[in-house]
């Protein structure tokens, strides 16, 4: 029997330069990859068009949604053929080679076993504000490689993951580790477009009365999406209403929820943090000067 296909896959919103490293890094592993751009990046297309991308059998293609996970990677769990495998990862993720090299034999011996997912674990590289980095790796493994069945998809707007309907999920760990390089500005920031959606940390409960308080705000100003909300903040000089919240929440138990304070009053516009509060995060420093370093969503 031929071995089945293999497929890497990602989605991604700019941030070409992690896109790059991405794909040269996974796609020479895979028989084919897709890319999907959330909207348009002129320097990512010129990658993705280039006989380089051409010769790794690159497909692509640009959605323009507002931000939603499940449309977001049913555009390329939609194009998986059933029976073949698939390894995701986000733009900032990167498989160790040794793992990738073994990733034909572990597809091989996952099928032996009757298994339908792989997972590797993470090695979280976090680079503070400062410069500072911190390097961790986990006990959490990832199953980011995994069989294709019928009706495929992804479940869960902010705490999702892959749903495969009728098919219990069989895990296998392989002793291979993916690297997460992020900043720690992008994890305030990304916490911040959670607790958009949700009212708790790694959960997708919406029963905080804080966090209904704030949708309130949100709605009393007009903000429909927080890609609203997000260029609002870049822009600066919000109502009083938000940064009041965030100045009365900036120590909150809920790390989402103080991330407000940190993003909006610490990295993008200290010179608007009138009240000279720090929080436990980041102490207030007058000297401090808007953050200029990456951070996305």
């Amino acid at each position: 029997m031929s071995a089945p296909e293999l497929i890497f896959a990602t989605v991604v919103k700019g941030r070409p330069h992690e896109l790059i490293k991405n794909v040269r890094l996974h796609s020479p592993h895979a028989d084919r990859s897709i890319v999907v751009l959330h909207g348009e990046c002129k320097e990512s297309e010129e990658f993705l068009n280039s006989e380089e991308c051409r010769k790794m059998n690159v497909q692509w293609g640009i959605i323009n949604v507002p931000y939603h996970p499940p449309t977001l990677r049913n555009a390329y769990l939609s194009r998986l053929p059933v029976g073949s495998w698939c390894f995701h990862m986000d733009c900032d993720e990167f498989l160790e080679e040794p793992g990738l090299f073994q990733m034909r034999a572990l597809i091989s011996r996952a099928e032996e076993l009757g298994m339908n997912r792989v997972a590797f674990l993470a090695h979280d590289i976090r680079i503070g504000v400062d410069g500072q980095v911190w390097d961790n790796l986990s006990n959490y493994h990832n199953p980011v490689l995994f069989k294709v069945f019928p009706g495929i998809q992804w479940a869960g707007a902010v705490h999702g993951g892959i749903y495969t309907p009728n098919v219990a999920p069989v895990v296998a760990q392989a002793p291979y580790r993916y690297f997460h390089i992020k900043t720690s500005a992008s994890e305030f920031l990304r916490a911040t477009h959670n607790a958009w959606n949700t009212s708790a940390v790694a959960d997708n409960r919406t029963d905080d009365p804080d966090w209904k308080y704030l949708k309130s705000l949100w709605a009393k100003h007009g903000f429909e999406t927080y890609p609203q909300f997000y260029d609002a903040m870049v822009a600066g000089n919000l109502h009083e209403d938000f940064k009041e919240w965030f100045i009365l929440h900036r120590n909150h138990d809920n790390s989402e929820f103080r991330s407000y304070f940190v993003v909006y009053m610490i990295l993008l516009h200290p010179e608007e943090n009138t009240y000279l509060a720090g929080n436990r995060d980041f102490p207030y420093d007058k000297n401090r000067k808007p953050y200029a370093g990456e951070m996305s969503f």
